[in-house]
């Protein structure tokens, strides 16, 4: 989501054609100024560095604000030593001069603090005169907090959508050392609670340490979740109560931190949940440009409309009416359950919270992000999303040389135009042929004549780290025909992804201990289909095979 900031605003009047009178309102027009800012980025006339930086720019207020705490720790630390040293000569002169001393002659010694020490010494101690202990530090102030946007391939934010039931939208973020911190406790969490539950033991690398402990209950207690807190079964859509990107209230709280049944099995952290779809998104070859939805439902029930006819009539004559017939259709998509498994050897188990959050990212996150290309691909709709190639109603061409080939420039250009102009405006840079790494060899390969090598496409490979015909991505799947291929405008390909996910642990086996590994089990559930079967033109086995 792009924050409007006033100094974002000025740029956008100053450079990006913003009437500059919405600039000076800014918080009054953020649609508008974002929607000038989106176009820019899309239009390159705007780098990603660029609107991260004045996306970070300090209001006037915030700036004030800051320098006054700035000025005021300065002169804090100036004070701090002659505090310090009159409250040392005040406590000398209470024990030589105490009260009774002067007057009698005694050597008594004084008990308490000195006048200096209360004066000046507040900060350790209580109105009481007794010391205070020293402040512990929160396990938050502990790690690193600092972390950067994620984006896209093509340098764009990449925002998650939200729903109408509530769920809310939010920009995708690189984990922070504490993010990674709180995702490695919680996990280790989520495996204790299902031992409990199944009551089985829980090996020492395991056991929740009270630094573990610690990140599990601020994460409880401040962070926002995702999930279903107490439901009567995983399959329940009407829990007593979701989490939706917000912080827990008390009853929520207890609930999942004391459950021993099967109340709250997939609320998570939003900054866990974030952490098992971050890779994918990153490295996939086709998940990274489709649009990524959160749902708290099992079907996602939605509708299709087409556009209405316009007719040209004669001034007094009667007009076409227009049928609304098959106008409005439905579009249903069901939620699958999906499931990843990575096997780790014993030692990860007793790593560093922070060490297990990586292992997580890396291993289930490469799984993951070859499951979810292959679906959108190829998926059948059963069990599983509807891919591009199996989707109803998509228009089939046929190459120039049939399945013998070659393929040929007037295949690419047929294939590329045969999108709606429309749609491939809405696209921009998300509009990507898809095949496989045979046909994209292919392609590649086709010679500007018999006698003449040299490549109609150029002579690189990856001149741009990533696959390209011409200025159009190529993304690669190895479930797609040698004769297939589509264009395809992935950003009206829709997945919805069930809010928290589930995690369990298995170790029993032959397998499993003679190889000493242990066996994670993460389940999330997931949905998807192209919205619109226009928005992709498809060779569907006719190219060179």
């Amino acid at each position: 989501m792009i924050k409007v900031t006033k100094a974002l605003a000025a740029h956008a009047a100053e450079h990006l054609g913003l009437d500059s009178d919405l600039a000076k309102d800014y918080k009054a027009n953020e649609d508008a100024i974002r929607k000038c800012v989106s176009e820019a980025l899309t239009e390159g006339k705007l780098e990603i560095g660029q609107l991260q930086k004045l996306m970070e720019t300090p209001a006037e207020d915030e700036a004030s604000t800051k320098a006054k705490q700035m000025i005021g720790e300065a002169v804090g630390e100036a004070m701090a030593p002659f505090a310090k040293g009159l409250s040392d000569l005040t406590d000398t002169l209470s024990k030589a001069f105490g009260s009774g001393q002067a007057a009698t002659g005694e050597t008594k010694e004084t008990k308490g603090e000195g006048a200096g020490a209360k004066a000046y010494g507040a900060a350790g101690s209580n109105q009481g005169g007794e010391s205070t202990p020293p402040r512990v530090k929160c396990v938050s102030e502990l790690y690193d907090r600092t972390t950067k946007s994620a984006t896209r391939p093509n340098g764009m934010p990449y925002a998650i959508k939200g729903d109408d039931d509530g769920t809310p939208g939010r920009d995708l973020m690189h984990p922070s050392q504490f993010d990674k911190a709180v995702s490695g406790a919680w996990l280790k969490f989520m495996i204790n609670r299902q031992a409990k539950v199944d009551n089985h033991s829980v090996p020492n690398g395991l056991k929740m340490t009270d630094h573990d402990w610690a990140l599990v209950k601020y994460a409880a207690n401040e962070m926002p979740f995702l999930g279903p807190v107490g439901m009567k079964s995983e399959d329940d859509d009407a829990s007593s109560g979701w989490a939706k990107g917000t912080r827990l209230n008390d009853m929520q709280v207890k609930t999942l931190l004391d459950d021993a049944t099967s109340g709250g099995l997939e609320a998570v952290p939003i900054v866990f949940d974030d952490i098992a779809i971050l890779t994918p998104l990153l490295n996939g070859e086709l998940f990274p440009y489709v649009d990524v939805r959160t749902t708290t439902r099992r079907r996602v029930e939605g509708f299709a409309m087409g556009n209405p006819s316009v007719y040209w009539t004669a001034e007094g004559s009667t007009p076409t009416v227009f049928s609304t017939d098959d106008f409005i259709s439905a579009f249903d998509t069901n939620v699958h359950p999906c499931t990843g498994t990575m096997e780790v050897g014993l030692d990860f188990e007793a790593d560093s919270p922070v060490g297990i959050a990586d292992l997580l990212i890396s291993r289930y996150g490469q799984q993951m992000a070859t499951e979810l290309d292959n679906v959108i691909a190829t998926g059948s709709g059963t069990g599983r999303p509807l891919g591009i190639f199996n989707t109803v109603g998509l228009t089939s061409l046929s190459t120039a040389n049939g399945t013998g080939g070659p393929w040929t420039i007037g295949d690419i250009d047929k294939l590329y135009y045969g999108v709606d102009a429309a749609f491939r405006q809405e696209a921009g840079n998300r509009l990507v042929f898809v095949g496989n790494d045979v046909t994209y060899q292919r392609l590649r390969s086709i010679q500007v004549g018999t006698s003449d090598q040299r490549r109609v496409l150029g002579m690189s490979y990856l001149g741009t780290g990533r696959p390209m015909i011409n200025d159009v991505m190529y993304a690669r799947n190895t479930g797609i025909g040698n004769g297939s291929l589509a264009a395809c405008c992935l950003n009206r390909y829709v997945i919805y992804r069930r809010a928290g996910f589930s995690v369990r642990r298995e170790t029993g086996g032959t397998t499993l201990a003679a190889k000493n590994l242990s066996q994670y089990i993460f389940r999330m559930r997931v949905g998807g289909q192209l919205n619109h079967s226009s928005a992709a033109v498809i060779y569907d086995g006719d190219g060179q095979t």
